[in-house]
């Protein structure tokens, strides 16, 4: 996908790069064995018994709990930013809230990072926006699968 100027064909691209990680994401929670629900949208949310704006994508239920995940796709790689709502969730769930990004979308091997409490493992700054680079979000995803097969 090349860089373009024309909003319509930038939504649809930012459309398609989305869709790509959540399916990337949620075939990776149901290889571990999950039952993944999309809460993305006010009336997913709120047919899973939660508000219409959780503050994440999915909601996967494994037998040891609950994973909160926020998922975020690039077209190639670079910074993620999350909203205010998806950071204050991240604040107050700690460690059920996963962010999920999934890189290079674009291509045809999306490569996935997932990061266990962004808010413990990233560092944030504050412009009502909260932006990590792809080199703390690949370390603290390594860490997470260190920790996570010991």
């Amino acid at each position: 996908m090349l860089p373009t100027t024309d909003a319509e064909a930038r939504t649809r691209v930012e459309t398609d790069v989305e869709g790509i990680a959540v399916r990337v994401a949620w075939g990776f929670e149901e290889a571990r064995g999950a039952t993944v629900t999309d809460v993305s949208t006010p009336a997913g949310a709120v047919a899973a018994g939660l508000t219409e704006h959780p503050g994440f994508d999915l909601l996967s239920r494994h037998p040891d709990g609950d994973r909160l995940i926020e998922v975020k796709g690039k077209a190639g790689t670079g910074e993620v930013d999350l909203t205010e709502n998806e950071f204050g969730q991240a604040c107050n769930l700690r460690d059920r809230f996963w962010l999920y990004v999934v890189y290079e979308c674009a291509s045809p091997a999306p490569r996935l990072a997932r990061v266990c409490d962004p808010v413990r493992t990233l560092v944030a700054r504050a412009e009502r926006t909260f932006s990590f680079g792809p080199a703390a979000i690949q370390a603290a995803a390594s860490n997470a699968a260190a920790t996570e097969n010991a």
